[in-house]
């Protein structure tokens, strides 16, 4: 990825002098037990991470509608794993998880 010793920051602004994008963005998915708690933890996420992410929230309800959203990184309230039905089975060991 570049020599030894540079940091992230110094391969960026290398990369965009000679016209190279360097995809950074990452898709993380905020689940609550309920909507408004969703798009209020979304919001929080997205304003620590800035432009290198999008964050998107969604409901228990909205899981057990439709099938899960792909995403980098699964934020998850622990009441809505305890209303997750097989919880275990909707994401796969691979992905990271992070309870809050």
């Amino acid at each position: 990825m570049g020599q030894v010793g540079q940091t992230p920051f110094r391969l960026r602004r290398r990369a965009r002098r000679k016209g190279v994008a360097i995809q950074n963005e990452k898709k993380i998915l905020v689940i609550t037990y309920d909507k408004a708690a969703a798009l209020y933890h979304a919001r929080e996420v997205q304003a620590l991470l800035g432009l290198k992410g999008t964050v998107i929230g969604c409901s228990v309800q909205d899981i057990l509608e439709a099938p899960l959203p792909q995403a980098d990184l699964y934020c998850i309230t622990t009441d809505a794993v305890e209303k997750i039905p097989d919880f275990q089975a909707q994401f796969p060991s691979s992905d990271q998880i992070v309870y809050f």
